[in-house]
């Protein structure tokens, strides 16, 4: 009888901690995709600025250097700020792929990015809008 209670409590503590590293295991898995996703955002975030990626808004692009990932730009002017006119939100979304076997949560990195100051506003009566995606924002020149 005392044998039995013991191998009961023993297959009951192997499945508690089987199910313990089931956990661990899973929520490491996350951790890692969220590295990654945030890795992928900074480099597009960081490609856009710097010029080696064209400034404009996309949705759901296949990730060239990670195909099973998505990203999703989205760019758009903050107009509501008349002490600064000239401000976008530059937002960057990767998500996994949706034919992914391993489906996750969306990651999004949001920058403020400033339009060069040479450059009219709507309001200031003048051409084209300062937001316009046509401008670089760091180097204040046309794109490539």
């Amino acid at each position: 009888m005392e044998m039995l209670v013991a191998t009961a409590i023993l297959l009951v503590a192997v499945g508690v901690l089987t199910e313990l590293a089931d956990v661990g295991r899973r929520h490491a898995n996350g951790a890692e995709d969220a590295a990654t996703a945030q890795r992928i955002c900074q480099n597009i975030l960081d490609e856009m600025l710097c010029g080696a990626r064209p400034l404009e808004s996309t949705s759901d692009t296949v990730v060239v250097e990670e195909p099973q990932w998505t990203v999703s730009i989205e760019l758009k002017p903050l107009e509501r700020f008349e002490w600064e006119p000239r401000l976008a939100e530059l937002r960057v979304t990767v998500a996994r792929a949706p034919d992914d076997a391993k489906p996750g949560k969306p990651f999004s990195l949001t920058r403020w990015i400033r339009y060069p100051s040479g450059e009219k506003t709507s309001r200031e009566g003048g051409g084209k809008s300062a937001a316009s995606p046509d401008r670089h924002p760091v180097s204040g020149g046309r794109r490539p």
